[in-house]
């Protein structure tokens, strides 16, 4: 599944080629940012500059159908690419972190810590660089927003998803900016993160 300035497509794996074309913009120039985000159900989420939609793609035997579900301005002028943990979509409308029901649009909490411009799903938790490069951990839950750990990671904030490391014993979070990069090492305790 691709998307270009004016279309979400699929394509054969086997041989590029298209087998369906969804537009989801029509005239010249459209700013994006992230990639299509699977929602289950033949969904697929992707990120306009000042809208988020949700598209349908379904068979009717060897034709191939698209249809918008939804358009909404929840999400919107983002780098994160959103995440869907257990019915619910995280992800950014600016520099607030916000909730909403994937069925609908709708927003169900917003907060405007941590801040940041990247996230990772992790054991049910949104792995996130916040605002001035700290590290921070925080519940993925519909009620609202929970954080259960915090770290200094670096000195100024960055624009890139943390990379998380799965090792026994604890994993380790990677962490960039334009200067620095940083591995931390998260351990099973709540909030337990160390440089």
């Amino acid at each position: 599944v691709v998307f270009t300035n004016h279309h979400l497509a699929g394509l054969d794996p086997k041989t590029g080629a298209e087998r369906w074309k969804h537009e989801h913009t029509t005239g010249s120039g459209q700013d994006f940012s992230g990639q299509p985000v699977a929602l289950g159900n033949g969904r697929f989420l992707i990120q306009l500059n000042a809208e988020t939609a949700a598209v349908e793609v379904s068979r009717d035997g060897a034709a191939w159908r698209t249809r918008e579900v939804w358009r909404s301005n929840t999400i919107q002028h983002a780098f994160a690419v959103p995440v869907l943990h257990q019915g619910t979509l995280y992800g950014y409308s600016g520099r607030f972190l916000t909730a909403i029901d994937p069925a609908t649009g709708k927003t169900l909490w917003k907060s405007r810590p941590p801040g940041g411009l990247g996230m990772s799903l992790v054991d049910g938790q949104l792995v996130i660089l916040g605002e001035g490069g700290t590290l921070v951990r925080v519940k993925a839950a519909p009620s609202g927003y929970e954080e259960v750990g915090r770290a200094a990671a670096l000195g100024a904030t960055g624009y890139s998803t943390p990379t998380v490391i799965d090792r026994p014993g604890g994993g380790l979070v990677l962490v960039r900016n334009l200067k620095e990069m940083r591995a931390l090492r998260v351990s099973g305790g709540v909030g337990e993160m160390s440089v």
